[in-house]
């Protein structure tokens, strides 16, 4: 199982994506889909 990091994405809580509303979903700029939060 793997280990939950304390770093991950705020924007899209470590998903990489985040569901918009008009439907589907959209790749977060923020982490640009990795889903961690590079800056400390």
């Amino acid at each position: 199982m793997a280990k939950h990091s304390d770093n991950h994405c705020i924007y899209c809580e470590g998903q990489g994506f985040y569901d918009v509303i008009v439907g589907g979903s959209e790749t977060c700029p923020a982490c640009e889909g990795t889903g961690v939060d590079e800056k400390e």
